[in-house]
């Protein structure tokens, strides 16, 4: 997963929205959007990387939810035993707060990662990441891991940076959400409906900045225009590479409780903006006290 955007506590009904993609090379093995068992034997909601055995974005019925980006280092050349994707099957299998997940989790060596994860009966949204990225993209690894608790009434994003760096790609689909959180024809409160549209638009976006905007990352410059954009194509390449899936969640109020809706689009590696499928949306509900 290279972009995120995630709401929390802005629109009176919908308390969690996320918008986000999955850049991938198309010769990675992935399952789409479906419920599954993890090896422990916790009940999964996500797509599942076929390969690694982990995934990008996904939550659980224990009520937990995890999103995983990469951190881009060009310079790093090593090879890592455990892939990123477990960070997220060991949070939505795990009981343990925040805090005291992150003092086991520490003890494996990763590649460079940003996550958040969130606990629906906690209400507690946390980003940790395992690498310090500068304002001119020089990357070193952290101990211990960087963590923030993440604020309710505000737009974050995740790219391949560190939390809302403010990349281009992460600032046309933040200012997506904030229009569809906000924006309606009628006057009328935005709906799932209308959100969802704004958002898939976002996401399918392949608008690359002007050059002057683009970040300095290590890659040159043809691939980090190429990778500017909110949607990556770059299928015609010998070693297909691009957007994967897209994905929506919305947590939407109900009485007491919160209906968790996520849908995902999963894209073909033949250069086209056309979906190869487009899941039924998954549902999950969670009886717990949102306000």
């Amino acid at each position: 997963m290279c972009l995120i955007a995630l709401a929390l506590g802005m629109h009176p009904e919908y308390p969690l929205v996320v918008a986000a993609n999955r850049d991938e090379f198309f010769d990675r093995p992935t399952a789409p959007l479906s419920e599954w068992l993890s090896d422990a034997g916790t009940p999964i909601i996500g797509g599942r990387d076929l390969r690694g055995g982990g995934a990008a974005v996904a939550l659980s019925r224990k009520g937990r939810i995890a999103m995983l980006t990469n951190v881009r280092d060009p310079l790093d050349k090593q090879v890592y035993a455990r892939s990123r994707g477990e960070l997220v099957l060991r949070w939505l299998e795990s009981e343990l707060p925040f805090e005291a997940w992150l003092n086991a989790a520490q003890a494996i060596d990763f590649a460079g990662f940003n996550l958040i994860v969130g606990d629906f009966y906690a209400k507690a949204w946390h980003w940790a990441s395992n690498r310090s990225v500068s304002p001119e993209h020089a990357v070193e690894r952290v101990w211990p891991w960087h963590t923030k608790a993440l604020p309710h009434g505000k737009v974050v994003t995740l790219s391949n940076a560190s939390l809302s760096t403010p990349w281009p790609k992460s600032k046309r689909l933040a200012a997506a959400m904030q229009t569809a959180l906000g924006a309606s024809a009628d006057g009328a409160k935005p709906n799932q409906a209308s959100m969802a549209r704004v958002l898939w638009a976002a996401l399918q976006d392949t608008q690359a900045p002007a050059q002057a905007d683009l970040p300095t990352t290590g890659v040159d410059l043809a691939l980090e225009k190429a990778l500017a954009s909110c949607f990556v194509d770059l299928r015609k390449q010998p070693n297909p590479y691009g957007t994967r899936s897209s994905s929506l969640i919305f947590g939407r109020c109900a009485g007491d409780g919160l209906d968790i809706h996520i849908n995902e689009k999963s894209w073909s590696r033949i250069p086209s903006q056309q979906p190869e499928t487009e899941t039924a949306p998954v549902l999950a509900h969670y009886s717990l006290g949102w306000k």
